[in-house]
C-alpha cells in the first residue's frame, strides 16, 4: 500500500485484492467461481458485456451479418441464401 497499490473489492467473486499497475482494476486474478480456469479478470469482463451486447439492436445486426458473412466465404450458404 506505501507503494500505491490500492486495496480493492473485486466485481465478480467478492473478495479483496490489490490493484496493481492501473487505477480501473475491479477484478481480481484469481479463478473465477463456477470456473476452472478462467480468472474473474476474463469472466467478469464478459458478464458485464454480455447484457448490454444483447439490447443493442445494431450489434445484434452486425453479429448475424457477419456470421452469414462467414459461412458465404467458406462456401456452406449459396449466393442466393446470402442475397435472401
Amino acid at each position: 500500500m506505501v507503494a500505491g497499490n490500492i486495496p480493492r473489492l473485486c466485481h465478480n467473486c467478492g473478495h479483496y485484492f490489490l490493484a496493481v499497475g492501473g487505477y480501473d482494476t475491479v477484478y481480481c486474478t484469481r479463478i473465477a467461481p463456477n470456473e476452472t480456469k478462467k480468472t474473474c479478470r476474463k469472466v467478469g469482463a464478459q458478464k458485464k458485456s454480455a447484457p448490454k451486447m444483447l439490447r443493442n439492436l445494431s450489434i445484434k445486426t452486425a453479429r448475424a451479418y457477419n456470421r452469414l458473412k462467414g459461412r458465404k466465404q467458406r462456401g456452406s450458404i449459396s449466393v442466393d441464401k446470402w442475397n435472401t
